[in-house]
């Protein structure tokens, strides 16, 4: 087959959910083509079918390879590394991902979810939230201090607004 044709497929059965045969056409796909124009969209691509299969440590590496070769999957690879730090329970080393992705691109989607993550994180200990219904507290993320409002739902945390103020 064309490369082409060979990414397209594992590329679909990635699309339907499919994460080990897509894992498989990418695997053969980048010993193949290496390469290829789309050797770097395999090599995220497969990284996340790691992730989706929650085999942490091997995506972590993947992404890391996707880092060293391509800028255009830059800001998207750094969240899914964090997310694969995390699943393996380095959090250290996932807070310093998170922040290099706000810091290196902060206007993007990919920082507004790793600055959901920290304000969530900020509330997991409970503290200072109340058992049921509205709270507002301020927690120190990034050395700023974030006023967050929301309220308890069913034990759960659920942001309304967050915000730094001026």
């Amino acid at each position: 087959p064309v490369p082409g044709d060979l990414y397209r497929s594992a590329y679909g059965d990635y699309v339907a959910g499919k994460a080990d045969l897509a894992l498989s056409g990418f695997q053969t796909f980048l010993q193949r083509y290496p390469d290829s124009d789309l050797a770097d969209d395999a090599q995220f691509y497969l990284a996340d079918c790691y992730l989706l299969k929650k085999e942490y440590k091997t995506a972590r590496a993947e992404f890391d390879k996707v880092l060293a070769m391509s800028s255009d999957y830059r800001k998207q690879s750094l969240l899914k590394r964090a997310y694969a730090l995390e699943g393996s329970k380095d959090l250290k080393d996932r807070d310093l991902t998170l922040q290099a992705l706000i810091k290196e691109f902060p206007d993007s989607t990919e920082a507004d979810s790793a600055k959901d993550k920290a304000l969530l994180d900020s509330l997991a200990d409970g503290s200072g939230l109340p058992q049921a219904g509205r709270f507002e507290v301020t927690r120190v993320i990034d050395g700023r201090a974030v006023t967050i409002r929301g309220a308890m739902v069913d034990g759960v945390p659920k942001i309304g607004t967050a915000f730094v103020a001026p």
